[in-house]
Order: C-alpha cells, then sequence, then structure tokens
C-alpha cells in the first residue's frame, strides 16, 4: 500500500495555462462531502473550464478545460492559481467566466457557473453531492450572481 497514492497524483493536472494581459492571480481551494453522510468524498473528478465569449453580440464561446484534479481521501484538491478575468467597473469586459464540474460515482454532478477569482484571495468552494436516489436522474446546477 505504500503506492496508494501515486494514482491521486498521477491524476490531478493542470491541462491549459491561460494566457492573459492580466498580470493578477488568484487562487481556487475545492472541497467535496456527501449530503447524506457530511464525510469527505474521495476519488471525485473535479474539471474547470474557461469560457472565452466572443462575437459582436456575445453569440459565441469557446471552452477550455484548464484543469481536471482526483480529490483525495480528504475531499480537497490542491489548491489552483488562475488569473483574474473580471475586471472590476467594466461590466462590457466581464464576459469571460469559469466554470467547475464535480463528478463521482454514486452521486448527481453538481456544475457551478459564473465562478469569479479575486486578485490574491483564495475563493472556497465546499461541494456538496447529492447520492442517486433510485429512479432518479438529473444534474445539479449552480449559478454564482454576477457582480459588477
Amino acid at each position: 500500500m505504500a503506492n496508494a497514492g501515486k494514482p491521486y497524483k498521477a491524476k490531478n493536472k493542470l491541462i491549459k495555462k491561460l494566457e492573459t494581459t492580466e498580470k493578477e492571480t488568484g487562487f481556487l481551494d475545492v472541497s467535496v462531502y456527501s449530503e447524506s453522510t457530511n464525510a469527505p468524498v474521495s476519488g471525485a473528478d473535479v474539471f474547470v473550464y474557461y469560457f472565452n465569449v466572443r462575437g459582436i453580440y456575445h453569440e459565441a464561446a469557446t471552452i477550455d478545460e484548464i484543469a481536471h484534479y482526483v480529490t483525495d481521501e480528504n475531499g480537497k484538491i490542491p489548491v489552483i492559481e488562475l488569473p483574474i478575468i473580471h475586471v472590476v467597473g467594466k461590466p462590457e469586459e466581464n464576459m469571460d467566466e469559469y466554470q467547475m464540474r464535480v463528478d463521482a460515482n454514486g452521486y448527481y454532478n453538481v456544475i457551478i457557473m459564473n465562478m469569479e477569482i479575486f486578485p490574491g484571495i483564495t475563493t472556497t468552494y465546499n461541494v456538496v453531492l447529492t447520492p442517486f436516489r433510485t429512479g432518479e436522474e438529473h444534474i445539479e446546477v449552480i449559478i454564482i450572481p454576477e457582480k459588477h
């Protein structure tokens, strides 16, 4: 069992480093728990995406997966450093966004939209997963209101 930690480390990766003109970064700290037991969920997949909105009328977007991590026995992933993409006071420039999806066997998926990262601050998400119920299917979507 000395190699038990290796699969966890091998699956965790920053897939794409974002190139932005902003020099400031913030941090994302994620923990995953079970709704039924309040215990940490190990082995959950955490995906972080960057949505780049384009077009005169913001009619198009590209999505880039920028990170994929698997939670450890404490339901945690390593803290992720991300560039700041929202400029305070300039709502017309704040169309891009970060999103996160959390998947785990035996649980419904959770998608979190409009995640904001602030300069020099660690933003913490404690994601609570709901166990499957017989005969039901759904994905929980959490939309964070935008502040400008």
